[in-house]
């Protein structure tokens, strides 16, 4: 998946948002990933947490309580929809706990269970396009493709998927659809 929350493209200020969210809470990730937002970053806030040494024990105790907190929302979420089978909000979340703990099958289903019962254009492209990224993950390109070609005909300026696409089918060798992805 990216490393940047997708919804930061939706404009300039969830951008910066988003990027100074991943910026101190993953700044290693961000420098690695993304080194010129950053750079940016870090002139912005006249700091470079990246460079901050981060304990063994600390980090080892920080994923244990991240991993423990996904598998109890999972597990809530599970709950919940026993009670209301329509509770899309528990299916996004969780799809995007069950990808935390490495369960892109499971995340994979609640993302189609979710599509099925997505309201409007808007809703379907940005589930196909959280589907598409599990498929990514999941080796599955083809199958990515497909969801995001579905999620940029319902939503033609949907840059994001756009750009997604433009990559996979790059990585694929299309490069002449992958240049007209990444032109638009």
């Amino acid at each position: 998946p990216t490393l940047l929350d997708p919804y930061g493209a939706s404009d300039a200020g969830e951008f910066f948002a988003v990027a100074t969210e991943t910026f101190f809470l993953q700044p290693g990730e961000l420098l690695r990933r993304h080194p010129e937002v950053y750079e940016l970053l870090a002139d912005f806030y006249h700091q470079k947490p990246a460079d901050r040494p981060m304990p063994a024990d600390v980090t080892a105790t920080a994923e244990d309580a991240d991993r423990e907190y996904s598998e109890q929302a999972v597990s809530e979420c599970t709950a919940a929809l026993k009670v209301r089978p329509d509770f899309l909000d528990a299916y996004r979340s969780r799809a995007e706990h069950r990808l935390v703990l490495g369960d892109n099958e499971g995340a994979l289903a609640d993302w189609s269970a979710l599509l099925a019962h997505a309201k409007g254009d808007a809703d379907r492209a940005e589930t196909l396009f959280d589907r598409a990224q599990v498929l990514q993950d999941l080796e599955r390109p083809d199958e990515a493709i497909a969801d995001l070609t579905e999620a940029i005909r319902l939503c033609p300026e949907y840059g994001v998927a756009l750009a997604q696409r433009g990559q996979l089918r790059a990585d694929a060798g299309d490069d002449e659809s992958a240049l007209t992805d990444l032109d638009e």
